[in-house]
């Protein structure tokens, strides 16, 4: 009888191996060095590495202008499907430029 236990804000919850885990983990310095190993990019130690049968690094390619296409695709869908968005017109967007030009600074 495998079983593994999980603890969040609180709750502490024991689920059978039958069914799927997943997690991830941030960089420590924001972002994944090649040259550490997995294990000392995020942090994490041996006992609870074990628990996973499957380990995947997925890594982001800095390139700031795919970066700035793909927010604004994100940003104008979001703006688009908003149940307000023609109420919202003009100012949404002027919103979302002052939120542009704040996260650029």
């Amino acid at each position: 009888q495998q079983s593994i236990s999980i603890s969040k804000a609180g709750i502490i919850a024991t689920l059978q191996a039958r069914c799927a885990v997943i997690a991830a983990a941030n960089p420590l310095k924001g972002t994944y060095d090649p040259s550490l190993s997995f294990t000392e990019n995020v942090d994490l130690t041996d006992p609870i590495l074990s628990r996973f049968d499957c380990i995947c690094v997925v890594k982001d390619t800095v390139d700031p202008i795919e970066d700035e296409r793909l927010a604004e695709f994100v940003v104008g869908s979001h703006r688009r499907l908003h149940p307000r968005a023609e109420e919202l017109g003009t100012a949404g967007a002027m919103q979302a430029a002052a939120a542009k030009d704040a996260i650029d600074q």
